[in-house]
């Protein structure tokens, strides 16, 4: 008590001492404790302050003691509380009478079944206890506590992952009467009878326990909207099959063995509901068993991929359906198309969390924007790989099994992929907004010339800083565009397509009139090369496309001029006798110089309109200007 008496106040004194008692702590804890200035103000606010009214004080995890204002959720050692009576000011005297105080154990469920075992039930439902009481009232207190009891041992069985089928009261009877003597006319005897109904209304909770086992199914948490992974599957078969073993080693119990022989005796009318409930159980035990089996050889896959990177998942993908396909084939319970869908569902819940985790929603419009979109594409290519290895299997997988009774999966896909679907919708809307970002981001690299080449340039650096605006906004929001239901995004990215539209018009306009401004082909060529891929935008593309009869002409123009340019020469060269050649060159150097000279003024036309094939329109007047343009050059050979 030193320790305790170095503070001058009794109520800690008092505290201490119990927590000494039950914790068995050592002084050096608890003045530790008491130096954190926080846990010393949280226990003079409970002692002081009416509005506290709970101290608990339990274990940090880390040895250290730890004074709480409210019961933890979780306990990793025993704990012990105080609660005030009455909110007020706890007293220096008669601490005792303000407080009420306790240990807290670190399984309460079990305690409490402990303590209603032990100490409840035992009072409650002794007779001598309750000899002045109407037969009506002791019957029903003792039903409740039993009934109690009885809800305990099923809860505490279920937080342990087992289904525990509490036996009847009254069990310590079973042994009084020979099995084989008794018949329907025993029930005379009001022992036997009520001994028979105890355990009648015992089989019929059986059944409902049982049944609600038997019913239990591994796509109820995909209904449910839980998007869990391939291992709940496996998990899953493996807690039914040894909880089912469970349930069949208490219905194998001698006691429980009697019972059934006592109910076949008096040709009770729930032996049959007996006799179902037991066929179900080892039926469903043979079931899980031959699941569990056969599941196993999964476990690796799925481990092998959960340590690949996502982008390395392409030759994970091809054994683990081969393997999937393995299973339907030689499972006899598995080979059920509702089961496989649901593995398969699994399957792409699992390979969206981690093409999530890959392309990380919180910083995927945060990174530069190559990065993300090489991202996008490698998400795009490892997902759309796994679809066609599935459709390979589907379509051909009596090629991969041999010697094995092949059954197709008839099943739709659409029950399978319908979220996977979704997910690689939105991956698309997301590798639009980067592709469309991505032409804007050239805007930045573009410089007019000309006349007017500075009002354009303005145009375009106003148009390249609202965009870079309007993809900013994006690096600010807080949800998760990756999830197929967010909504969030969908209106952000419908707004945004919106503005580029605007954009686009913008950018046509400016596109058509530095058309109008330029002076020679040659620089039309330059235009088309400074925008580039920008004039594919449907927009641009609509507005520019007037544009493409004029560069045909041009092009056709100039042509003509070097067929003109060709028939002048050698109408000079029969007057002549020789060509009109540079100065000072021999004729036929300079000659051939000259017809080089002709050929590549209208070759380097032609080549620079076929860079730009993909926006300007292939037509009939096109291909009659690369029919003219191959007879000229096959005259300058």
């Amino acid at each position: 008590m030193a320790v305790a008496t170095e503070d001058s106040d009794s109520r800690l004194e008092f505290i201490y001492s119990y927590i000494e008692l039950s914790l068995k702590i050592k002084p050096d804890k608890w003045t530790k404790m008491l130096s954190v200035e926080d846990n010393k103000q949280l226990i003079m606010d409970f002692l002081d302050k009416a509005d506290r009214h709970t101290l608990i004080f339990a274990d940090s995890g880390s040895g250290q003691l730890t004074p709480l204002s409210d019961f933890p959720s979780i306990l990793k050692a025993k704990a012990v509380y105080f609660i005030k009576h009455v909110k007020e000011a706890v007293p220096k005297e008669n601490i005792h009478k303000a407080l009420m105080y306790g240990d807290l154990s670190s399984s309460p469920l079990e305690q409490l079944q402990a303590v209603i075992d032990e100490v409840f039930a035992p009072i409650l439902c002794n007779p001598q206890n309750h000899r002045r009481w109407p037969k009506v009232v002791a019957d029903d207190i003792v039903q409740h506590v039993l009934d109690f009891q009885s809800t305990m041992f099923r809860i505490t069985g279920q937080i342990k992952g087992k289904t525990l089928l509490p036996l009847p009261p009254g069990t310590e009877h079973l042994y009084m009467y020979d099995v084989e003597e008794l018949s329907s006319s025993s029930l005379c005897e009001p022992k036997l009878r009520h001994l028979v109904h105890t355990i009648e209304t015992m089989v019929i909770q059986w059944c409902h326990q049982v049944h609600g086992v038997l019913e239990h199914d591994s796509s109820q948490v995909l209904e449910d909207g839980q998007y869990l992974g391939p291992y709940s599957e496996i998990e899953f078969w493996d807690g039914r099959k040894e909880n089912l073993q469970c349930i069949y080693a208490q219905l194998k119990e001698p006691k429980v063995v009697r019972m059934a022989k006592i109910l076949e005796k008096v040709n009770s009318c729930y032996l049959p509901s007996f006799k179902n409930m037991f066929r179900d159980v080892v039926a469903a035990l043979a079931e899980a068993q031959d699941i569990t089996l056969h599941l196993a050889p999964l476990q690796k896959h799925f481990e092998y991929l959960e340590q690949a990177d996502f982008p390395d998942l392409y030759p994970l993908l091809h054994p683990l359906i081969h393997t999937v396909c393995l299973v339907w084939n030689h499972s006899k319970y598995y080979s059920s198309p509702s089961k496989i869908i649901v593995l398969i569902q699994k399957i792409c819940n699992l390979l969206i969390d981690m093409c999530t985790h890959y392309l990380d929603p919180s910083n995927i419009f945060k990174s530069e924007l190559e990065e993300s979109l090489e991202k996008v594409n490698t998400s795009f290519k490892v997902l759309n790989h796994f679809l066609r290895i599935y459709q390979d299997y589907r379509t051909n997988m009596s090629q991969y099994l041999t010697n094995v009774k092949v059954n197709a999966w008839a099943f739709p896909d659409r029950r399978i992929f319908e979220r996977f679907n979704l997910f690689l919708a939105r991956l698309t809307v997301i590798k639009e907004f980067f592709e469309t970002s991505q032409e804007f981001f050239k805007l930045e690299k573009i410089e007019m010339g000309g006349v007017r080449g500075r009002m354009y340039g303005v145009q375009v650096t106003n148009i390249h800083q609202e965009f870079l605006e309007l993809y900013g906004s994006f690096a600010n929001k807080t949800y998760d565009a990756l999830d197929p239901t967010s909504e969030e995004f969908v209106q952000d990215y419908s707004h945004f397509k919106e503005k580029i539209h605007d954009l686009d018009q913008r950018l046509g306009a400016v596109v058509c009139l530095s058309f109008e401004d330029c002076t020679s082909i040659e620089a039309i060529f330059k235009l088309l090369q400074m925008f580039g891929s920008l004039l594919e935008r449907p927009v641009v593309k609509k507005d520019f496309t007037p544009y493409h009869s004029r560069i045909v002409q041009l092009l056709e123009a100039e042509i003509d001029m070097a067929k003109k340019i060709y028939d002048q020469q050698l109408e000079i060269m029969s007057l002549n006798g020789k060509a009109n050649v540079h100065k000072n060159m021999p004729p036929i150097a300079g000659t051939v110089r000259w017809i080089r000279e002709l050929r590549y003024r209208i070759s380097s036309l032609i080549t620079g309109f076929k860079q730009f094939e993909n926006i300007i329109k292939q037509d009939e007047w096109t291909e009659y200007l690369l029919k003219k343009f191959n007879e000229m050059s096959n005259l300058l050979i």
